[in-house]
């Protein structure tokens, strides 16, 4: 099974976002709930080899699942069956759902390489954070006169003495 990471706004494909999948509460429910059945662990799946329980989504958005199935472990056959998808890593740039926003209810079904429902999960992106340089100010002062150490003094009593000059 495979679905589709993008962007909230513009759709477009976001590259890096990283899953577990994990067996639905329901996993043959007529509406597929976020809902993980209880103490279950990231579904493993053997590929060319290699077993893995995380999946990253491509330069296309796309997070392949290869191996999830639609029949029961006995045989059984069903029109579709529900998994959960829960996301670990966002997108650099995008926000980490939470708050059970991170798991999304993925429906699938014999014969199909796209996942029924949904096609896409959306990201936000973290909004930007501007730089603002920070403004120096410098005082200066004028003194006329001769400036003796009383004179100093009470210029700086005053606070008319910039505190970062020199005593005479």
């Amino acid at each position: 099974a495979s679905v589709t990471k993008v962007d909230d706004v513009t759709g477009a494909p976001l590259q890096g976002a990283k899953f577990e999948v994990y067996p639905a509460a329901d996993p043959y429910a007529t509406e597929c709930a976020a809902t993980p059945a209880a103490s279950s662990t990231p579904i493993e799946v053997t590929e060319g080899g290699a077993t893995a329980t995380e999946f990253e989504s491509d330069e296309y958005g796309v997070v392949r699942v290869p191996g999830l199935h639609a029949g029961d472990n006995n045989g059984g056959y069903f029109g579709s069956r529900c998994y959960v998808f829960k996301e670990t890593v966002a997108p650099v740039g995008y926000k980490l759902p939470t708050g059970g926003e991170e798991y999304t209810a993925v429906r699938v079904q014999p014969g199909s390489e796209v996942a029924v429902e949904p096609q896409e999960i959306v990201n936000a992106a973290i909004p930007a954070v501007v730089p603002v340089a920070p403004t120096v100010t410098q005082a200066t002062c004028t003194v006329s006169g001769e400036l003796t150490a009383p004179t100093v003094d009470r210029l700086l009593e005053a606070g008319e003495w910039p505190r970062h000059a020199h005593r005479i």
